[in-house]
């Protein structure tokens, strides 16, 4: 086989990846196996997730076609690394960018980075299995993308980082997705500040506790 076809059928895998995903997401995820993905929307004390064991289900059809691929010479090996690929994009836009779980990539003024970072807070405001959206991970929807683009052009270069929500709480975030550049004399918002992990809660504002003590 030419290192052309091998190509397309890893990228071929990637984009069919993102099909599956969005499918075992809506129908898998927020269905008969809620149980496990449950702790990613309501979020329980500790470092891993019972959400966690879905990398090993998508990691499964990786090493086989790896292994019978290397073993038969075939194709396979590629569609295992088209697999492997997607992973490991999931694990860095997933994982770390949007939901920090290690603190790397906080900041972003790319608009197709926002959209996908939006689309993911309107998923996560839905607590329960019933009545989801945008369960894509690398895809959002086109008005999403409009959004991202029209803030761009008004609010030029400035990192903009979607409102943290009170995810895995009662009642659904406020969404705010045009703020106004800060006005002078007005404390300025911390626009690098990241989508947090579901079910963290925002810390109070020390200045704005100072300022409420300082009216009694």
């Amino acid at each position: 086989m030419s290192l052309l076809t091998n190509l397309v059928i890893v990228l071929a895998t990637f984009l069919t990846m993102e099909a599956i995903a969005w499918f075992a997401h809506k129908h898998v995820m927020h269905g008969f196996m809620w149980w496990f993905h449950k702790d990613h929307h309501v979020h329980e004390p500790g470092f891993f997730e019972k959400n966690d064991a879905f990398f090993l289900i998508f990691a499964v059809p990786s090493a086989y076609c790896f292994i019978t691929g290397t073993l038969n010479g075939d194709f396979r090996v590629w569609i295992g690394l088209g697999i492997l690929l997607y992973g490991i994009c999931y694990l860095i836009v997933h994982d770390i960018f949007i939901h920090q779980r290690f603190k790397w990539l906080r900041r972003t003024d790319n608009a197709y980075f926002k959209a996908i970072r939006k689309a993911h807070l309107l998923h996560h405001k839905h607590l329960g299995p019933e009545d989801g959206e945008c369960f894509g991970m690398l895809w959002a929807p086109y008005r999403l993308f409009k959004e991202a683009l029209k803030t761009n052009s008004s609010l030029g270069s400035l990192p903009f980082d979607f409102p943290q929500p009170n995810i895995g709480h009662s009642g659904a975030p406020h969404v705010n997705n045009r703020p106004s550049p800060p006005k002078t004399g007005v404390k300025a918002v911390d626009f690098s500040v990241p989508l947090p992990r579901p079910g963290s809660q925002s810390k109070p504002d020390p200045d704005s506790e100072n300022q409420s003590k300082g009216t009694r």
